[in-house]
Order: structure tokens, then C-alpha cells, then sequence
């Protein structure tokens, strides 16, 4: 926004997407994102300052670009895999969510990797995937996405609704922890945790012409699949 006088070395952040939604608002001060978990939430990135200014002061004359490092996820995304076995058939899902309670988070991006800050207090958020009757055939999968907020896993849970043939209902709802692998269960920032249940029986445009803004995007890391058995 502006060119200090005082001496100040001269910081850069960046964001994407565009801010300005219910679900995405830029502080007044330009420096927090006021984040609220809905359907459409988007994948948040971030690049924080030049890292360097301490040692290489950058100058309104430099020809050198600024650099913005890495954008990063400032979210983790959580995979529900819902897979019917070879086999099983005549099974129909009526309903598949997930809900956290933690819905509400200022990311201050001066903090870089440890900017974000989840309000702790309960709101609940269903993200509703499911709700109308889908017959689902043998060996199939259905797989949805969405965006938490990283360290919320004990605040997470999915429903899951299932007929079965002689019109038997069997509706659930598990929390995250009762997803089981090899290594334990945590939400992380920019990493893919995949919930799996299983049924059986570059460039950054430049905003002036004198200043060279770049960044790489940091792509998802899997973080493990979690699965549990419907029997």
C-alpha cells in the first residue's frame, strides 16, 4: 500500500482467492483473513513477506524481483470415501455428511505457517453431501471434499444413512477418531486426510510495472487414509 520513510525494511503478503465473500473477509488492517467455513469454501493460500529483507533491503530501484516464497494451503482437506465391496448389492445411501464445530478462524498472515487462530467455541457446520436416496451398485465408490480447519479432528464427525434390501435403515454418525489406520489421526495444514468407509455383507500477475511479485504453489500432501468397516 505504501513505501515506509522511517527506515523499515518493506514486507510482502499474499493471498488467494480474492477476498470479499461471506466465507473469506480481509481485515481492515490488510494483514488477517476472517474465515467461515461453508459449501463453497475455498482452498485458502497464502505467501508471507520477503524473508530476506533483513539481509538484502529491497529498494523501489532494484531490478530484482520480490519473492514471495511458496503459497501454501493454510487449510487441511478431508477426502469421505464411501466404497461398496464386490458383492453387496441392493444398498442405498439416504444420507452422507460431515459436521465439525469448529466453523470460525482468523489467518494472520504475517504468521506464515502458524498464522491461523481457530475460534474455540461450538458451531456447528454440516456439510451435507447426501440427501436423497442414491442406490449404490457393487465395487463402486462415491468421494467428497472439503476444507477444515487443521488440529480439528476431535471436533469432527460423519453421518451415514444406508437402507438395505428388506428396507432396514442404519443411520450413524462416528466421530473422526473412530477411523482407524497405522498412524494416528490428525488434521494437518496442507495435507489430505482420507476418511474411507467401507460397505461389506506461478506466476502472480505483476500489480506495477516496476515491481516483480512471484510464487510457487505447494501442492496437497497425502496425509494417510483412515478407514472403518460397515457391516
Amino acid at each position: 500500500k505504501y513505501w515506509p520513510c522511517d527506515g523499515r525494511e518493506i514486507g510482502f503478503m499474499a493471498y488467494s482467492p480474492v477476498a470479499g465473500y461471506n466465507n473469506m473477509l480481509l481485515s481492515a488492517t490488510n494483514d488477517a483473513l476472517h474465515l467461515v467455513l461453508d459449501d463453497d469454501m475455498p482452498d485458502v493460500l497464502y505467501a508471507s513477506a520477503n524473508t530476506t529483507a533483513a539481509k538484502t533491503p529491497y529498494s523501489k530501484l532494484s531490478p530484482s524481483p520480490v519473492s514471495l516464497g511458496e503459497f501454501r494451503h493454510a487449510m487441511s482437506q478431508v477426502v469421505v470415501e464411501l466404497i461398496v465391496a464386490p458383492g453387496v448389492n441392493d444398498v442405498t445411501l439416504t444420507h452422507l455428511s460431515l459436521t465439525t464445530l469448529r466453523r470460525n478462524a482468523t489467518f494472520f498472515l504475517s504468521g506464515g505457517d502458524d498464522g491461523l487462530d481457530v475460534v474455540d467455541e461450538e458451531l456447528p457446520y454440516e456439510f451435507v453431501f447426501i440427501s436423497e436416496r442414491i442406490g449404490l451398485p457393487a465395487n463402486s465408490t462415491h468421494t467428497e471434499n472439503v476444507f477444515l480447519y487443521p488440529g480439528t479432528e476431535d471436533y469432527t464427525s460423519v453421518s451415514i444413512g444406508l437402507l438395505g434390501p428388506q428396507g432396514d435403515a442404519f443411520d450413524r454418525t462416528y466421530p473422526m477418531f473412530f477411523f482407524q489406520s497405522n498412524n494416528p489421526l490428525h488434521l494437518e495444514r496442507a495435507k489430505r486426510t482420507t476418511l474411507r468407509i467401507l460397505i461389506t455383507a506461478n506466476t502472480v500477475s505483476d500489480p506495477t510495472p516496476t515491481i516483480d511479485l512471484k510464487g510457487v504453489l505447494s501442492d496437497w500432501d497425502q496425509r494417510g487414509n483412515f478407514g472403518m468397516t460397515v457391516n
